[in-house]
């Protein structure tokens, strides 16, 4: 294409430019006249060109202009033309003329400068222009050869085209989810309606703003250095809208080259549900992490409770008969009563261990939790140093609350020795509140856990040293504890998640480093039972060792030396002729041969070869009516009666002393 120009402005040089050659330098002969009919045909062929064709001088006035250049020009003749020189017809602004002459000055030829031209009536057109530097022989210019082709048209069809493609993108991003930006040297210069509504601004008053303006003041590092790399990679980070709030997205950025310019187009996908929705998915992660530790918790105490309770059951009956022997006076009857009371505390944390595996559901009865909560707080107070101080505010118009007076006391307990320690040896407040409250719609919000139903709250709090987040994220795990080794379990409040749930009630912990700690429980309140009648609080009577046997014979069964041993000593002191196995087989045995004889089975659940559910199946199998007792420390068959075989009348939790079993058997027969 340049050698052509250069071919066309060479023979322009000759045919409009070069004076005539002298007469006497030119022969008439034949090959004169062909060379001037060569050139008058060239020279036809300049003037009925379509595109512009011109000579200017380095000064850039015009010389010589075909038809098609004047046309272009909009002039109607070549003396308007001359008048001014091609620079008044630039349009300086956008393309310089200088440059066009530097560029000349440089290379000696210009090819394919586009630039927009006024026309004497204010019209603009787009050329395209090309010329060439015509030198001496000393390399000096002596004028400027070119070619000019009016290209408006063309440009408008590719501005229509550019245009309907912008349209065409602009729909596109109007209809996607995705706020979508494109940055030009760090600034908003286009937006979609999308990201508008996501940031709550007009279009006017975010376009050319710095891009990092709507970035969150925690992200803005990390924003910055993703685009001084250009990264294209996925990143999350949170975007600030107008009214100062923050919400999180998930950006994908790309550079593009438009001409000139390189552009960014950045996608953003606000996240906010799945946020939420991941939140939500790692709630449920830890409460399915917590209820496998619970879990692992029971199998882990259901597998040392047979032996413990054995081993209990045989301590404390054995204490308690020695007591029933020993007169007042005795020596070591003091002694004996203090083993029977660390026999009973045993009993009772055995008891707590299990609840974490099977709380037991039927010993729930109806009533006000006021005066549970007061014999709590009185023996908490004994219990607690002089320096810690306890307030108490009981509401005695709570509504009644199904619950396990067992479980809510040693609930109180645990709650208030750990507030009593975070007050720490300079001493301070526990406060214990029980109040009726209505939950508000913002806190059920806040905590989905609770419902409208949880109208009483009891809260344990004091102002002692207080947790950070992650202690508190963690104090209901089993095991879990802040206390130095041999100073805690970690089972106290891993206890009282347990109650709660058992209730069908729900935790709030609310507490600061340095500013104490809250603990509100949440209960259910209780609809009243059929009638209207509310089942009243009682505890079991207990009955005086006198005997009542009458020498009736009782089949004892139990693997367990000690409670074998234990439990034949009660019998006979309670009247009654006992028969003692070890191994069930050799019970069922003695029973098959004489199945009249015995008044009553009593029975311990597990045992090898046999448990005791399917030795009670056997003797039901052979006498219908035959009282049947069962002993266990398995709370799972306690809160499971309804599966038993249907002769099976008691059932006696281990360790058990001698009253209970006196009062079981009471139960059973006549």
């Amino acid at each position: 294409m340049i050698e052509s120009h250069r071919h066309i402005l060479s023979k322009l040089k000759k045919v409009l430019g070069k004076e005539p050659d002298p007469p006497s330098a030119v022969a008439e002969t034949d090959g004169s006249q062909l060379l001037r009919e060569s050139e008058a045909r060239f020279r036809g062929l300049v003037e009925n060109a379509c595109v512009g064709i011109y000579r200017t001088s380095t000064d850039a006035r015009f010389l010589v202009a075909n038809p098609a250049m004047i046309r272009i020009m909009g002039y109607t003749s070549f003396e308007e033309l001359a008048l001014l020189s091609f620079e008044d017809k630039a349009n300086q602004r956008e393309y310089p003329r200088e440059d066009f002459r530097k560029r000349m000055e440089r290379d000696g030829f210009v090819i394919g400068w586009e630039t927009w031209w006024t026309r004497p009536d204010g019209t603009k057109i787009f050329v395209r222009e090309s010329a060439t530097a015509i030198r001496d022989a000393d390399g000096r210019i002596l004028y400027y050869d070119g070619i000019l082709e009016d290209i408006s048209q063309s440009k408008k069809k590719t501005e229509q085209a550019l245009g309907e493609s912008e349209d065409r993108f602009r729909t596109l991003a109007s209809a996607t989810f995705e706020g979508i930006v494109i940055v030009e040297n760090e600034r908003w210069v286009d937006v979609n309606d999308q990201i508008l509504h996501m940031l709550g601004y007009g279009r006017d008053e975010i376009l050319g703003r710095p891009a990092i303006d709507f970035v969150s003041p925690k992200d803005r590092d990390a924003v910055v250095e993703s685009m001084r790399v250009h990264s294209e990679e996925a990143c999350e980070f949170e975007l600030l809208r107008k009214d100062g709030t923050t919400f999180p997205v998930e950006a994908r950025a790309r550079t593009v080259r438009a001409g000139d310019r390189t552009l960014r187009m950045t996608a953003f996908r606000d996240i906010t549900e799945q946020r939420q929705s991941e939140q939500k998915q790692r709630s449920l992660e830890e409460q399915m992490r917590q209820m496998q530790k619970m879990e692992a918790l029971g199998t882990l105490a259901g597998g040392i409770a047979h032996d413990f309770n054995n081993i209990l059951t045989g301590i404390l009956g054995n204490l308690q008969l020695a007591g029933i022997e020993m007169s007042g006076d005795h020596p070591a009857f003091e002694s004996v009563a203090s083993a029977e009371q660390a026999a009973r505390r045993a009993r009772d944390l055995v008891s707590r261990i299990l609840s974490f595996s099977s709380p037991r559901q039927d010993r729930k009865s109806l009533g006000r939790l006021g005066p549970t909560v007061m014999e709590a707080v009185k023996l908490l107070r004994a219990g607690l140093p002089s320096r810690v101080h306890i307030r108490v505010s009981i509401d005695p118009d709570c509504p009644e609350v199904e619950f396990d007076p067992g479980q809510i006391h040693q609930m109180i307990m645990n709650l208030g020795t750990n507030s009593s320690q975070a007050v720490g040896e300079s001493g301070g407040v526990v406060s214990i509140t029980l109040q009726c409250l209505e939950p508000s719609v913002a806190l059920i919000e806040r905590h989905p856990e609770i419902t409208p139903a949880h109208s009483i709250r009891l809260v344990v709090s004091d102002d002692g040293c207080g947790m950070p987040p992650e202690v508190i994220q963690r104090i209901f795990e089993p095991f879990y504890t802040t206390k130095d080794f041999g100073k805690g379990t970690g089972l106290g409040l891993a206890m009282v998640h347990t109650v709660m749930k058992g209730h069908k009630g729900a935790i709030i912990v609310e507490s600061k480093e340095g500013a104490g700690a809250t603990f509100s429980l949440y209960f259910p309140r209780a609809a009243n039972p059929p009638g209207g009648v509310a089942r009243e609080m009682s505890t079991p009577e207990l009955i005086e060792l006198a005997p009542f046997g009458n020498s009736r014979a009782i089949l004892l069964v139990d693997d367990e030396d000690s409670v074998r041993i234990l439990g034949t000593r009660i019998l006979r002191r309670l009247g009654f002729m006992p028969s003692g196995y070890m191994l069930p087989r050799e019970a069922l045995a003695a029973f098959r041969a004489d199945p009249g004889r015995f008044s009553a089975v009593i029975s311990d659940i597990a045992m090898p070869e046999m448990t005791g559910l399917q030795l009670a199946g056997e003797l039901l199998s052979l006498r219908k009516d035959i009282p049947i007792i069962l002993i266990s420390g398995n709370f799972k068959i306690d809160a499971n009666r309804n599966l038993l075989p249907a002769g099976v009348r008691c059932f006696v939790h281990k360790p058990f002393d001698a009253l209970e079993l006196a009062n079981a058997i009471r139960s059973v027969l006549p």
